[in-house]
């Protein structure tokens, strides 16, 4: 055999892999913006500047015509599997972010609609278009080999310290854009965990089409980039559940009975639990879940309160109670089974917080059985009526709240709480009012957009429902 022959073909050999590889790379390009070392060098920087109140943001999403009315196919054949649309399938774009100092950019990211209850198509076969809710994700893998090296890069990405951002419309539900935002802002003034919210403008850009989408709410998602920002990287490696009321009943904290009901949604076979965990993913038992489950219902007395002592952070809980009955949530916990996430931290310390507060303040869904939102501002702020029973005709409970507040000192820490945003005017239409008014002179020339959806900024049943709120939780505690 001729060694030096041997070599020379080996080398060739090597050199085709490589120009394979090179090629097989290129159909889907990472480019330089998108490699991990660009994109953290600018993530603390970035998270403080896109939730940075006194600046005006503008969000910029570059996408081909094909992807863009690719989200409408994929919600349209998704509609066989489920009624209501909710794919979980991404498209390719680029997004641009912008403010006074300057802007970012990342490109290959996820787009995809969201909501539960109100997805919608951004532009039909008819070139109809809507302002849709959006989810876009940072870390999204695409279709890349699960072992190479592009696979790795793309899955640690962040932009602006997140790793994904939620981009809510709130033009059907909230005609002021604040509420979410008011509420949100209150829980974390409490210390309640709450993902960071803002606004910005939103620009799509189909293919040479400009799209002005108008104003949309930024927020950030809750998942471990959340929990790291909350906790740091000594607590964050707890099991986060999203609680709501999906295809197997409200998720009231009852006695399971059904197992599918505690699980990880999995939207390709529109498997969605109550109870979805969120992290640790890979290998779980849910045994912290049952277990909290099972001696919230089963204790009483004084092994009830020691437990709930040792085990809940009651105070975060008795705040979240208190800013969900001030800003009037129907759709929360305890009317409901919905819309929370409880954290088990690696200390063993339960956390309960609340999410999705645009339907509140006397605007949007009034929950139907209250009599309107006058009836939920004179609601038993001990007793909140309970429209998972009403709805189901099932007598549920809620016992996280039901016998918390049947504690003493539990009951009179959350008057405390109550008494306290009220007094310091923390909870008031004129907090609210200096919110919205600081959003209309950022904001309110810029709400024209391209869909049939309202363009006008302004206040509706604020002023009447917080003051009768107030009135009616002051009424409620002297007696």
């Amino acid at each position: 055999m001729n060694v030096k022959r041997t070599a020379v073909a080996y080398t060739l050999i090597l050199i085709l892999l490589a120009v394979v590889g090179t090629l097989y790379l290129n159909e889907k390009p990472i480019t330089p913006i998108t490699s991990v070392e660009a994109v953290t060098k600018r993530t603390d920087e970035g998270f403080g500047r896109i939730f940075n109140d006194e600046l005006k943001h503008e969000l910029h999403i570059y996408i081909t015509e094909e992807e863009w009315l690719g989200m409408g196919k994929d919600m349209m054949r998704y509609r066989y599997t489920d009624s209501r649309m909710r794919t979980g399938a991404y498209r390719t774009a680029r997004v641009v972010y912008k403010d006074d100092y300057g802007e970012f950019e990342i490109d290959r990211i996820g787009i995809r609609t969201k909501g539960n209850t109100t997805r919608l198509i951004p532009e039909n076969h008819e070139g109809v278009l809507r302002r849709s809710h959006f989810k876009l994700k940072f870390d999204w893998t695409l279709d890349e080999r699960v072992a190479s090296e592009a696979y790795k890069q793309l899955g640690q990405r962040t932009f602006l310290g997140v790793n994904e951002l939620a981009l809510k419309s709130n033009m059907e539900s909230d005609r002021s854009f604040v509420h979410e935002k008011y509420a949100y802002d209150l829980l974390r003034q409490l210390g309640v965990p709450a993902p960071k919210i803002t606004l910005t403008t939103l620009t799509v850009h189909v293919d040479g089409r400009e799209l002005d989408y108008g104003v949309y709410t930024v927020i950030e998602s809750v998942n471990k980039g959340f929990l790291t920002n909350q906790y740091g990287t000594k607590l964050n490696d707890g099991n986060l559940y999203r609680a709501l009321w999906q295809d197997f009943g409200p998720a009231t904290l009852m006695p399971i009975i059904n197992p599918m009901a505690v699980g990880i949604k999995d939207w390709e076979s529109n498997y969605r639990p109550a109870y979805d965990l969120i992290t640790n993913t890979d290998s779980v038992t849910h045994v912290e879940l049952y277990d909290f489950i099972d001696h919230l219902n089963r204790l009483e007395g004084e092994a009830f309160v020691d437990y709930i002592d040792k085990t809940l952070d009651v105070d975060v809980l008795l705040k979240a109670f208190a800013v969900t009955v001030l800003i009037g949530s129907p759709d929360d916990y305890r009317a409901m089974g919905n819309n929370y996430y409880l954290y088990f931290k690696p200390d063993g310390q339960v956390v309960f917080f609340p999410y999705d507060f645009d339907n509140s303040l006397g605007y949007g869904w009034d929950g139907e059985s209250f009599g309107g939102y006058e009836g939920i501002a004179t609601e038993d702020i001990y007793e909140w009526r309970s429209l998972a029973s009403i709805f189901m005709g099932v007598d549920y409970s809620h016992p996280l709240a039901d016998k918390i507040l049947a504690v003493e000192k539990y009951r009179g820490r959350y008057e405390e709480i109550l008494l306290e945003l009220i007094s310091t005017k923390a909870y008031s239409y004129e907090s609210f009012l200096k919110l919205f008014e600081s959003v209309k002179v950022m904001y309110g020339d810029d709400l024209d957009n391209v869909t049939s959806a309202g363009k006008l900024m302004f206040l509706t049943n604020e002023k009447s429902f917080m003051d009768l709120k107030i009135k009616s939780v002051l009424d409620q505690i002297e007696k």
